[in-house]
């Protein structure tokens, strides 16, 4: 069974690198035609692009600010009108701004959940719009596994992957009755660059299955959601961390990134956004 039709559609937010970089050209690898959109790093989106072309796959990479409104519509219609369909939407974009909260700038708490949280409904939105009439199509956002335990100078984060959880049960009951599947996938840790400043030993010794995720890990279990072969999956988050949110993480492990942003001014993007 093909996991997806020969003229598939799949638009991946903040593709350019990361898991973001991974879904796009999981998606590629099994003949889907992947948009792959960035808002400043054109760069790697074009890294992407390539590597998945290099392979035989068809990609293509294409500018987005996920919260901005306008930008938000802009793709969408240019979706609509020069491929005439859109069978996945996967919202990666996303920043983080970490600190603690008696430090934290309205500013900050603002921006992480105008990105992440507004950005995704912006997207899901006009997604949808064109997903209900088709009368077809599958959106998979992803949060964190973070969500279940909390995390350490990482409140505006967590509020905004929480919501997203909260968003697309909303949202799946109200997809449905078009035939649009809504989910989320929420991570654990990945070996990733980004995460070369968390101390990634401590942090794998502590997750059950013994080790981070990598990449294509996470990147498998969105497509397979995204597929026909979850055909009968929505409203639903899938955790992917290893048993990590089951066991917990000690506290030293959840505060050594904490201790590097102590008064909330550092800004990391995890995905392009």
């Amino acid at each position: 069974m093909k996991l997806f039709a020969d003229d598939a559609v799949v638009v991946v937010t903040g593709g350019g690198r990361g898991l973001g970089a991974a879904v796009a050209e999981g998606f590629a690898a099994e003949g889907v035609e992947v948009l792959v959109t960035f808002n400043n790093d054109s760069r790697s989106a074009k890294q992407t692009v390539d590597r998945v072309c290099d392979a035989g796959g068809r990609a293509s990479a294409h500018h987005l600010d996920i919260s901005d409104e306008s930008s938000v519509r802009t793709f969408f219609r240019y979706v609509r009108h020069d491929h005439g369909r859109l069978d996945a939407l996967v919202n990666n974009a996303g920043v983080t701004k970490d600190g603690l909260v008696m430090a934290m700038s309205s500013a900050s708490f603002r921006e992480v959940i105008s990105v992440n949280l507004v950005g995704t409904f912006l997207c899901c939105r006009e997604a949808l719009r064109i997903m209900a009439n088709q009368r077809r199509g599958v959106i998979v956002n992803i949060s964190s596994g973070i969500t279940v335990r909390g995390g350490w100078g990482q409140a505006n984060y967590v509020a905004s992957k929480g919501g997203i959880v909260a968003f697309s049960q909303a949202l799946a009951l109200e997809a449905g009755q078009y035939g649009v599947r809504v989910n989320t996938v929420s991570p654990g840790f990945i070996a990733t660059d980004m995460s070369k400043m968390l101390p990634l030993e401590l942090i794998g010794r502590e997750i059950p299955i013994g080790r981070l995720a990598t990449a294509d890990e996470v990147a498998s279990a969105i497509v397979f959601v995204a597929s026909d072969r979850a055909s009968y999956v929505t409203g639903t988050d899938l955790l992917v961390d290893g048993a990590g949110s089951v066991a917990g993480l000690p506290p030293d492990a959840i505060r050594g990134k904490a201790r590097r942003v102590p008064r909330g001014k550092r800004s990391t993007i995890t995905e392009d956004a």
